[in-house]
Protein backbone atom coordinates (compact mmCIF):
# COMPACT_ATOMS: atom_id res chain seq x y z
CA UNK A 1 0.00 0.00 0.00
CA UNK A 2 1.18 3.50 -0.74
CA UNK A 3 0.66 6.53 1.41
CA UNK A 4 -0.83 9.72 0.01
CA UNK A 5 1.54 12.69 -0.17
CA UNK A 6 1.24 15.12 2.71
CA UNK A 7 -0.25 17.74 0.42
CA UNK A 8 -3.20 15.43 -0.36
CA UNK A 9 -4.21 14.86 3.26
CA UNK A 10 -3.35 18.30 4.62
CA UNK A 11 -6.44 20.29 5.61
CA UNK A 12 -6.87 23.93 4.64
CA UNK A 13 -6.64 25.26 8.17
CA UNK A 14 -5.13 28.69 7.54
CA UNK A 15 -6.28 31.45 5.24
CA UNK A 16 -4.30 30.99 2.06
CA UNK A 17 -3.20 33.61 -0.43
CA UNK A 18 -5.96 34.01 -2.99
CA UNK A 19 -5.46 34.93 -6.62
CA UNK A 20 -7.17 35.23 -9.96
CA UNK A 21 -4.15 34.86 -12.22
CA UNK A 22 -3.63 32.16 -14.83
CA UNK A 23 -0.98 29.54 -14.05
CA UNK A 24 0.53 27.10 -16.53
CA UNK A 25 1.28 24.03 -14.38
CA UNK A 26 3.79 21.58 -15.87
CA UNK A 27 4.24 18.34 -13.90
CA UNK A 28 4.83 14.86 -15.31
CA UNK A 29 3.57 13.05 -12.20
CA UNK A 30 -0.21 12.75 -12.65
CA UNK A 31 -1.03 12.66 -8.92
CA UNK A 32 1.17 15.65 -8.06
CA UNK A 33 -0.26 17.57 -11.03
CA UNK A 34 -3.86 16.82 -9.99
CA UNK A 35 -3.32 17.75 -6.34
CA UNK A 36 -1.45 20.95 -7.22
CA UNK A 37 -4.11 21.94 -9.76
CA UNK A 38 -6.84 21.34 -7.17
CA UNK A 39 -5.08 23.43 -4.53
CA UNK A 40 -4.45 26.30 -6.94
CA UNK A 41 -8.01 26.21 -8.26
CA UNK A 42 -9.38 26.30 -4.71
CA UNK A 43 -7.22 29.38 -4.12
CA UNK A 44 -8.91 31.12 -7.06
CA UNK A 45 -6.30 30.67 -9.78
CA UNK A 46 -7.11 29.59 -13.32
CA UNK A 47 -4.87 26.56 -13.97
CA UNK A 48 -3.73 25.22 -17.34
CA UNK A 49 -2.38 21.72 -16.57
CA UNK A 50 0.30 20.17 -18.76
CA UNK A 51 1.93 16.75 -18.34
CA UNK A 52 5.08 17.60 -20.31
CA UNK A 53 6.93 20.28 -22.25
CA UNK A 54 5.07 19.54 -25.48
CA UNK A 55 1.67 20.03 -23.81
CA UNK A 56 2.94 23.21 -22.15
CA UNK A 57 4.21 24.65 -25.44
CA UNK A 58 0.88 23.89 -27.11
CA UNK A 59 -1.09 25.53 -24.29
CA UNK A 60 1.23 28.53 -24.38
CA UNK A 61 0.60 28.83 -28.13
CA UNK A 62 -3.19 28.33 -28.12
CA UNK A 63 -4.18 30.15 -24.91
CA UNK A 64 -4.94 33.69 -26.08
CA UNK A 65 -5.27 35.36 -22.67
CA UNK A 66 -2.25 36.19 -20.50
CA UNK A 67 -0.46 33.41 -18.62
CA UNK A 68 0.87 35.05 -15.47
CA UNK A 69 2.96 32.22 -14.06
CA UNK A 70 4.70 29.08 -15.28
CA UNK A 71 4.87 26.59 -12.40
CA UNK A 72 7.13 23.83 -13.66
CA UNK A 73 8.88 20.78 -12.35
CA UNK A 74 12.61 20.92 -13.08
CA UNK A 75 13.27 17.21 -13.60
CA UNK A 76 11.08 15.81 -16.39
CA UNK A 77 11.58 13.40 -19.26
CA UNK A 78 12.97 15.14 -22.34
CA UNK A 79 13.32 18.88 -21.87
CA UNK A 80 13.88 20.04 -18.28
CA UNK A 81 12.12 22.88 -16.50
CA UNK A 82 14.95 25.38 -17.06
CA UNK A 83 14.91 24.79 -20.83
CA UNK A 84 11.12 24.84 -20.94
CA UNK A 85 10.96 28.18 -19.11
CA UNK A 86 13.49 29.73 -21.51
CA UNK A 87 11.54 28.46 -24.51
CA UNK A 88 8.15 29.65 -23.26
CA UNK A 89 9.39 33.01 -21.99
CA UNK A 90 10.80 33.73 -25.44
CA UNK A 91 7.13 33.86 -26.55
CA UNK A 92 5.74 35.33 -23.33
CA UNK A 93 8.47 37.41 -21.67
CA UNK A 94 6.03 38.85 -19.12
CA UNK A 95 5.30 35.38 -17.69
CA UNK A 96 6.80 34.77 -14.25
CA UNK A 97 8.37 31.40 -13.40
CA UNK A 98 8.28 29.26 -10.27
CA UNK A 99 10.35 26.07 -10.35
CA UNK A 100 9.64 23.01 -8.22
CA UNK A 101 11.57 19.82 -7.61
CA UNK A 102 12.03 17.05 -5.12
CA UNK A 103 15.69 16.65 -6.08
CA UNK A 104 17.05 20.09 -5.23
CA UNK A 105 17.94 21.69 -1.94
CA UNK A 106 17.43 25.34 -1.13
CA UNK A 107 14.84 28.05 -1.43
CA UNK A 108 16.27 29.89 -4.44
CA UNK A 109 18.50 29.25 -7.38
CA UNK A 110 20.67 31.91 -8.95
CA UNK A 111 20.06 32.32 -12.64
CA UNK A 112 20.75 35.02 -15.19
CA UNK A 113 18.12 37.24 -13.56
CA UNK A 114 19.29 36.70 -9.98
CA UNK A 115 17.44 34.67 -7.37
CA UNK A 116 14.73 32.48 -8.88
CA UNK A 117 11.68 31.41 -6.88
CA UNK A 118 11.76 27.72 -6.04
CA UNK A 119 9.34 25.31 -4.39
CA UNK A 120 10.72 22.15 -2.84
CA UNK A 121 8.69 18.92 -2.98
CA UNK A 122 6.88 17.48 -1.22
CA UNK A 123 4.80 20.64 -1.24
CA UNK A 124 2.39 21.74 1.44
CA UNK A 125 -0.72 23.78 0.82
CA UNK A 126 0.61 26.76 2.76
CA UNK A 127 4.01 26.68 1.04
CA UNK A 128 2.43 26.40 -2.43
CA UNK A 129 0.15 29.34 -1.70
CA UNK A 130 2.97 31.52 -0.37
CA UNK A 131 5.48 30.67 -3.11
CA UNK A 132 2.97 31.22 -5.94
CA UNK A 133 2.03 34.58 -4.44
CA UNK A 134 5.71 35.56 -4.09
CA UNK A 135 6.54 34.42 -7.63
CA UNK A 136 3.71 36.49 -9.08
CA UNK A 137 5.13 39.55 -7.31
CA UNK A 138 8.73 38.69 -8.28
CA UNK A 139 10.20 41.04 -10.88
Amino acid sequence: TTEAPASVAEPLTRRLEQGTETILLVEDDEQVRAVTQNLLTRAGYHVLPARNAEDAAQLCETHTAPIHLLLTDIVMPGINGWELAAKLRARRPEMKVLYMSGYADGAHFTGEHGATPFLEKPITTEMLSRKVHEALLHT
